[in-house]
């Protein structure tokens, strides 16, 4: 089985749990750990690890904080962190373009990641780059194994602590990558003059890719807030990754 076609079908069954979940156990005491859950997995994994440090190398950190950041991006369920990141530096390469692997003309498929596979050819470069680090090697071998263990683990001791930190931070780090990949290349305002149409639409569910214009006419900057106005607080937590 292709690995795109893993990655929906563990979506497919996240969403499951999560529908089903919430109907069943549905408690605003235990909200607090998806908030959790969505800064660890979603925003630590995927934006900063993934995205800023990994796609881009915007900033170093030790082997250390990267091992854990690592485990991290792997509990929001969006791909091995090496193929993730090539990804998406072909997405800048082309973005809103032929090649894009998740254009926004696109929006349904897009949205819901069909065919994204087959929308262009990831960057050989990136995986070449990353492969060379065994953590990676590792991570992109077992992936589901490792990502299907601790939930499995986590459910048998405690299935409404795992459906609120680990399912539902997956259901919202799914749906705010594909509001940027669809929304963000339509609706906002620019910065720059950039070779695609992406916009800037600083709301507050958005913490990773609020400033996607400035994001894609500087995707080597850590921090996408360039005006006196724009906040970008991940672009601060990683000043303190970098101490």
């Amino acid at each position: 089985m292709k690995q795109h076609h893993k990655l929906l079908i563990s979506q497919a069954l996240i969403h499951l749990i999560g529908i089903v979940g919430i109907f069943l156990y549905f408690d605003a005491k235990f909200l607090w750990l998806t908030v959790a859950g969505v800064f660890l997995f979603a925003h630590l994994g995927i934006g900063i690890y993934c995205h800023r440090y990994l796609a881009h190398h915007s900033f170093e950190t030790s082997s250390f904080v990267e091992k854990i950041l690592n485990f991290l991006s792997i509990m929001c369920l969006q791909g091995p962190p090496m193929v993730w990141a090539a990804n998406h530096v072909t997405h800048h390469k082309n973005a809103d373009q032929e090649g894009d692997p998740h254009p926004a003309s696109s929006w349904f498929r897009t949205w819901f990641w069909i065919g994204t596979d087959k929308n262009s050819v990831i960057c050989q470069k990136t995986i070449k780059r990353l492969s060379k680090d065994k953590i990676h090697k590792n991570t992109n071998k077992h992936y589901y194994k490792i990502y299907w263990s601790i939930i499995i683990i986590s459910s048998f001791f405690d299935f409404k602590a795992t459906l609120y930190l680990f399912v539902l931070p997956v259901i919202y780090a799914f749906h705010m990558s594909s509001f940027t990949n669809v929304i963000l290349h339509k609706f906002g305002y620019r910065n720059f003059e950039t070779n695609d149409k992406s916009m800037n639409l600083p709301i507050p569910i958005l913490l990773d890719s609020a400033y996607h214009n400035n994001h894609h006419a500087m995707p080597k900057s850590y921090n996408m807030a360039v005006k006196w106005h724009e906040f970008d607080m991940l672009g601060h937590v990683i000043d303190l990754i970098r101490k």
